[in-house]
């Protein structure tokens, strides 16, 4: 029995990828698949477990940022130095910190668009601020140690994190 197309004389093409899907199906040994199905167990606990990491570095990293950034605007500059950097600036007061036993200055001259502020103590709790040196507008020359830019008082500074300086001596300048 002949078919249509025989009788009509023209042959069918096949195209040589349709040999190849016809190979790809055939039946396969039973240690293939085995060793198929390891490797793609093995695969997908891989990337489960580079998932489970990811989550647990980005909730654990975000709540770090959230925690910082509910205290300051600038949370991406909060530092601890290894070593205090020892200071001298000029500056000028700008209000008392926890009853005057810190204190909250900015310096000048300023060529930022916002005020360069930091907040100051004394190293040890036996000093307060001299009234001398509480005079609004007047200018002073701080020397101390940076010890961080904190988030302490974030609050006080407009949500602004800022220097700590550890106050070694406060002099009145006549700049």
């Amino acid at each position: 029995m002949t078919s249509n197309l025989e009788k009509i004389g023209k042959k069918i093409y096949t195209p040589p990828e349709f040999y190849e899907y016809l190979e790809s199906i055939k039946e396969k040994p039973w240690y293939v698949k085995i060793i198929e199905s390891a490797i793609a167990i093995f695969m997908t606990l891989i990337i489960a477990s580079l998932w489970v990491l990811l989550m647990f570095f980005l909730v654990f990293g975000i709540e770090k940022i959230h925690q910082y950034s509910q205290e300051c605007d600038n949370y991406y500059e909060i530092q601890e130095f290894d070593e205090p950097i020892p200071i001298v600036w000029t500056a000028r007061f700008d209000g008392c910190l926890a009853s005057c036993w810190g204190a909250s200055f900015t310096r000048e001259p300023h060529r930022r668009p916002t005020p360069f502020v930091f907040q100051v103590m004394f190293q040890t709790m036996e000093k307060r601020i001299a009234d001398e040196f509480m005079q609004k507008g007047q200018i002073l020359r701080v020397y101390g140690n940076w010890t961080d830019i904190s988030h302490s008082y974030g609050s006080v500074f407009g949500r602004r994190c800022v220097p700590t300086v550890e106050i070694e001596k406060i002099e009145i300048t006549d700049l």
